[in-house]
């Protein structure tokens, strides 16, 4: 998209032009603390940055990239024991998310008649938590009909595994 914006603009204009590129999905990840769905956003938000200092390399003009702010607080490393200090991240676990917790919260939400192993095997299959304890799962099934607490959780169980983020989960500290 930024590639044709710029070629469409460059075409049309002899007096130089504005472009605003938004990586809007960003902030949503980031409200949802959904850590690798956040990850792939600022990997496509980087693309289309690339393809745009690429056209100001050939073409001339200036190019700023910031931010407007910054929600969820992800961070890596997230200490989930008491004891003195073990800040570890494995990004692994988020190699397996196929979909956004939003999308996936939404879907749950709105689908009539959904069983406990829908929900076992969409977690499964989604985002490759093959290893669900009840109490997470419990979380999953007893709000499955309010997408924001599913997608809170959801997120909260990757973000867990791999030791980044923050806090939602019934019982944290």
């Amino acid at each position: 998209m930024t590639a044709r914006a710029l070629k469409t603009l460059r075409s049309q204009s002899s007096k130089g032009f504005f472009l605003l590129i938004e990586g809007s999905r960003i902030d949503m990840a980031s409200h949802s603390n959904d850590p690798a769905t956040h990850i792939h956003d600022i990997l496509a938000y980087n693309d289309a940055f690339e393809v745009a200092r690429q056209f100001t390399e050939r073409y001339g003009g200036v190019l700023i990239s910031t931010s407007d702010h910054e929600t969820g607080g992800l961070a890596v490393g997230r200490q989930l024991e008491k004891e003195y200090p073990e800040y570890a991240w494995y990004p692994e676990p988020l190699t397996h998310q196929i979909c956004s917790t939003e999308e996936y919260a939404i879907e749950v939400a709105g689908t009539k008649n959904l069983t406990e192993d829908d929900v076992r095997r969409s977690l499964q299959y989604c985002f490759g938590m093959e290893d669900v304890t009840e109490e997470e799962f419990e979380l999953v099934w007893e709000n499955r009909e309010n997408a924001l607490l599913v997608d809170y959780t959801v997120a909260d169980m990757i973000a867990r595994r791999a030791q980044i983020g923050v806090y939602f989960m019934k019982g944290a500290s």
